[in-house]
């Protein structure tokens, strides 16, 4: 459920709720078999938003439950999030974004994420560091119009700091098409 509610002509605030499941799959041996556990899950979250700025805040994993399909037990731990953005416009064409993103799970203190995107025309360039975790940079192009609609293609690479046994470099691209 997404509902969006106009607070003015120029800004908006929307709340989205998300109810499911979540399920783990073991496969298991013979003398054990395989075994599948389910438990309910959701996630909440609410979003101010204008042209050039968000403030958001969500909680994820609201039931806090709990999957045993052998004798481990996992949790699924609440954990809340808290965002924002500001674009600065430095001229008709470019413009600049300090975002963060601080993560507060029950298993550590906190977990942040500080980016700076800059835009020229519809060209992208982004740079986040990861508290630590490493950091990611990123490349694309936004609103590109096809078809009466608009096409956002961005490639981003993603890297830890430290070298550590699971070492997780990894590139992404995100594709979307939205109607006008």
């Amino acid at each position: 459920m997404l509902t969006y509610f106009p607070v003015n002509s120029m800004y908006f605030i929307s709340i989205g709720l998300n109810i499911g499941a979540m399920n783990m799959s073991v496969k298991g041996t013979p003398s054990t078999g395989d075994q599948s556990e389910y438990a309910p899950d959701a996630n909440s979250g609410i979003w101010f938003y204008g042209n050039n700025f968000y403030l958001g805040a969500s909680v994820n994993q609201v039931f806090n439950g709990k999957l045993q399909p052998y004798q481990e037990m996992s949790v699924l731990k609440r954990h809340y999030q808290f965002c924002g953005m500001k674009r600065f416009k430095l001229s008709e064409l470019a413009g600049i974004k300090p975002a963060f993103l601080f993560r507060f799970p029950s298993y550590i203190d906190y977990n942040a994420d500080y980016s700076l995107e800059a835009d020229v025309s519809h060209v992208v360039f982004g740079v986040s560091k990861r508290n630590k975790l490493g950091g990611a940079f990123w490349v694309g192009i936004t609103e590109f119009q096809i078809a009466g609609g608009n096409v956002d293609v961005v490639l981003t690479y993603t890297s830890p700091f430290k070298r550590s046994v699971v070492n997780l470099n990894s590139f992404e691209l995100f594709c979307s098409y939205s109607f006008k």
